[in-house]
Parts: structure tokens; C-alpha cells; sequence
């Protein structure tokens, strides 16, 4: 449960995706709207800032995106990682490798070791939401700049 559940190139989308998003956040709070371009010799007129908000709230959507389909997959794997632990414990105590144990001494162990599953899927579910959820809601929230 507490392994890493983003891949590589999750993870670089989720840079990418959260990088842009703030940018853009901090783009349209503070009203820092490029009026000219001079490494490129560009000015930008009223409108075409509009289209440079527009285009860079695309930006963000594509990265959002991106991250989605990639942390959905990565979402999956991790699970099923999640799922075959489990299997693999039920099927360690059908044959006895665990159940060979006294019911007393397996409580107390138990009680006395709670902590140590308590803890990581507590743990587990605020990486997910970090890891997960986190980016999503900044980027959400960059378009929704946008939009309204």
C-alpha cells in the first residue's frame, strides 16, 4: 500500500500539468498578461491577449488531460498490486502457514500490530489524494479561470 503509485511518466505529466496550472493561476490573479513579446518582437493587442489566456488555459486542459489517463492507468495497476497482497495473504492462511498459529497468540499479535495497518492505508489514502486528486483540483481550477 505504500508503494509509489505513479509511474515516470505519470509523474512527469503531473509536473507539467501542476507547473502550468500555477503559472496560469498566477497569470490571471496578478494580471501579468504579456502586452509585447520583445525576444520575439510581438505586441499583443487587447484581443490578443484574450487569445493568449485562451490558449494557454488549452494548455493546461491538454496537461490535465494527459494526467488523467495516465494516473487512471496507474490507478488500476496500483490497485490490483493492492489486490494481489491480499490474495496472496488469504491463500498464505488457507494452507496454513498462518492458521497453524494458536487463536490466542494470534490476537495479541494482532492487537499489538494493529498499528501497522491502521497507519499505512491511512497513509496510503492521503498519498492518493495528494498524488491524485491534488493536481486535478489545481488544474480544474486554472480553466475554470478561464471559463468564468
Amino acid at each position: 500500500m505504500l508503494s509509489d503509485p505513479l509511474s515516470e511518466v505519470t509523474r512527469k505529466e503531473r509536473r507539467n500539468l501542476i507547473g502550468s496550472a500555477l503559472t496560469y493561476i498566477i497569470v490571471v490573479k496578478l494580471e501579468l498578461v504579456p502586452s509585447k513579446i520583445s525576444a520575439l518582437g510581438i505586441e499583443l493587442s487587447s484581443p490578443a491577449q484574450d487569445t493568449f489566456l485562451s490558449i494557454f488555459a488549452l494548455i493546461v486542459c491538454y496537461f490535465l488531460c494527459a494526467f488523467g489517463l495516465y494516473a487512471i492507468s496507474d490507478v488500476l495497476v496500483w490497485r490490483q498490486r493492492f489486490q494481489q497482497y491480499l490474495e496472496r495473504d488469504d491463500a498464505a492462511d488457507l494452507t496454513g502457514v498462518i492458521s497453524s498459529r494458536t487463536p490466542d497468540k494470534m490476537k495479541q499479535n494482532i492487537s499489538h500490530l494493529a498499528w501497522m495497518y491502521t497507519y499505512p492505508s491511512i497513509l496510503s489514502m492521503l498519498r492518493a489524494i495528494f498524488e491524485f486528486i491534488l493536481p486535478v483540483i489545481i488544474g480544474v481550477y486554472a480553466i475554470s479561470l478561464q471559463i468564468f
